[in-house]
Formats: structure tokens, sequence, C-alpha cells
């Protein structure tokens, strides 16, 4: 993530930030990172991030927590729509990405792709983080089962 701002910094707030989230917890461990961040002063407090929200007052600067995960539903299709187009913008897949689902064509690289009902150019950037899957991973799982958690 941390790469992904050094990217952007000293940019002018001409963009937007959309993750893709799955579950309650991890949008919280995301939005504490980010919280985070900024009290180390990492972060700049200029970059707003939300949750959820329309965002009637911000158009830049921002980075958007949205459900659903995999952009099978959810406020984050109706944020990518309106941001899929603009190469200023990104989205950030930090979880997996099934097969067949908007956010696998995606971060297959599509260049065009059909979001509530009609077909957009994928000109935003698209990063994918790795390690805040809420899936349990084998390990996870033969500990459950074992009774070890």
């Amino acid at each position: 993530m941390r790469g992904i701002y050094f990217e952007y910094k000293g940019r002018r707030l001409t963009f937007k930030f959309l993750i893709p989230t799955f579950a309650l917890e991890r949008a919280q461990e995301l939005l504490y990172i980010f919280k985070k961040w900024e009290d180390e002063g990492i972060w700049p407090s200029e970059w707003k991030v939300v949750f959820d929200s329309p965002l009637n007052n911000i158009h830049s600067g921002v980075v958007i927590l949205a459900g659903s995960g995999m952009l099978t539903g959810g406020r984050a299709i109706h944020h990518l729509k309106h941001m899929v187009e603009n190469p200023n913008n990104a989205v950030i897949f930090v979880g997996f990405q099934a097969e067949g689902t908007l956010g696998r064509r995606i971060v297959d690289g599509s260049e065009k792709v059909y979001i509530l009902g009609s077909w957009y150019d994928v000109n935003l950037k698209v990063y994918t983080i790795n390690g805040f899957s809420s899936h349990a991973g084998r390990d996870d799982l033969i500990d459950w089962f074992m009774g070890k958690n």
C-alpha cells in the first residue's frame, strides 16, 4: 500500500482509489491502518478515507472502502462506474477475485467491462495487494479442526 502512496505522492488531488472490501473486519483493519499511518505522518491527512459513502462532497483525493469485494454487487460497483474510465483513478484489490466476477475480469486486464447495464473502458490503474484475505488458510483450517484455536 505504501508503494501506491509513493506513486501518487505529490500529485494534485485529482484521483480516487476504490478498495472493494469483503468483510467488515477487513474494512475495519484497513481503516485502522490508514489512521495509524496518518498519526505517524506517513499518510497525508488531505487524502480522505471513507467507508461506503455516497461522497456527495468529496470529488478527489479520496480512498473509498466499499463492498462487495469481488465487485459482484453493493456500493463498490456504483463507485467503480464513475471511476473506471479516468486514468487518474485506481482500484486496489485486497482479496481473492473468483473466476467470472467483475473484479477478476479487471484483475485479468479486461479493456472493457459491463457495469450496471453499460459498457465502460477500463482506464484506471489496477493494483492487487495480498495479505488481507478474510479466508482462512490451510494451517488455520487444520488448527480449527483440531481445536487449537
